[in-house]
């Protein structure tokens, strides 16, 4: 009886062995596959750098008490172009506001936009520097006088030849902004970039109480990075506050700084002293799981599940991190890995032409 117990426990025992083998080889041959869909991807490598922005600047200057701006911020102006106005007195100078007035009556905006402008920028320098900015009170002046009730009501007919000013004029072509940070007559395209210590231009310098504006000349923008790069040619540069990417060329580099040109836009006109992200490199085309890769024969490549059959798609990679691979798109080769193919990610004991039994 012992001896019939044991030889059934040895046999029980074995059975299991052979179910658990069975089992396993089960799953090794047929077990359901995961896939996912090769999408297309853009890999982007940066260097993060400190940057100086020197442009050619003209500062506008004018001594006079009642001043308007007859063009707007940021905006391009030509050579000969009348810039701003000066005016002998108040009445003047609000005679003239209101027959720049439109059908609905309203003041030209960009002309308060301006003095709200200033008197803000003068008023943040103040707060930060404790320091006291006499043109404050022209712009003041400026806005009260503009902004006084029944200028409306001023009858536009009879203003035109009773109104005295003097016109000023753009000396060059170029683009107007009412910015200023008191390094417009410091900097320029000519300046030795060696010798720029990037510290200097952390805080904006004090301004002269006649500073109405500067005129960008050129369309040319100078950026100057705390990094050497090489080799010469484009590259996309990302502004810290800013989403944009800026196209810039890459012109020459030195022992620890490397010049750019860009053209200037509305995120150079006014930037000087920026943080900065600067594109080394870009690659783009398929993007897997680095696991999903084989080699079959020498050649590198994914299988992808077509219609319940395995195919083997030959891969070229452009770019390999821990986790995944970016390989080239090559639609025209029906041999190769296109978007959209479902990638088995992993499977085992795979062969082109097996078919799947789900």
């Amino acid at each position: 009886m012992y001896k019939l117990n044991k030889r059934s426990f040895i046999f029980f025992l074995l059975f299991l062995v052979s179910l658990f083998a069975t089992h396993r080889i089960c799953v090794f041959l047929f077990a359901r596959v995961k896939t996912e869909y090769a999408k297309y991807d853009v890999h982007s490598e940066y260097v993060d750098a400190c940057a100086l922005f020197i442009r050619d600047e003209i500062l506008v200057k004018d001594d006079s008490k009642f001043v308007r701006l007859t063009v707007d911020d940021k905006k391009r102006v030509a050579k000969n172009q009348v810039i701003y106005r000066t005016y002998d007195s108040e009445e003047d100078l609000n005679s003239d506001y209101q027959s720049s007035l439109g059908e609905d009556g309203f003041i030209r905006s960009n002309n308060i936009d301006f003095l709200n402008y200033q008197i803000n920028n003068f008023i943040r320098k103040f707060t930060r520097e404790k320091k006291y900015y006499p043109q404050i009170e022209k712009f003041i002046i400026n806005k009260e006088s503009i902004m006084k009730k029944g200028v409306k009501n001023i009858s536009k007919s009879s203003l035109g030849e009773k109104i005295k000013f003097n016109e000023v004029r753009s000396k060059e072509n170029g683009i107007f902004s009412y910015f200023v940070d008191g390094f417009e007559e410091q900097l320029s395209t000519e300046v030795n970039f060696n010798s720029l210590n990037f510290k200097d231009y952390k805080k904006e310098k004090s301004v002269d109480g006649n500073v109405l504006g500067k005129i960008i000349v050129g369309s040319k923008c100078i950026m100057v990075c705390d990094k050497k790069l090489d080799p010469p040619g484009n590259y996309d540069i990302k502004l810290e506050m800013s989403s944009d990417e800026i196209k810039c060329y890459l012109s020459q580099s030195y022992d620890k700084i490397s010049i750019f040109e860009a053209e200037i836009d509305d995120n150079l006109i006014n930037s000087r002293l920026e943080n900065v992200k600067i594109r080394t490199s870009c690659v783009e085309g398929i993007k897997i799981k680095k696991g999903a890769v084989h080699e079959v024969g020498g050649q590198k490549g994914v299988f992808i599940l077509d219609k319940r059959v395995f195919k083997f798609k030959k891969i070229n990679i452009k770019y390999e991190s821990n986790n995944c691979v970016i390989c080239e798109r090559n639609e025209s080769d029906p041999l190769s890995l296109h978007e959209g193919d479902a990638v088995v990610v992993n499977g085992a004991n795979l062969y082109d032409g097996k078919v799947s039994i789900y």
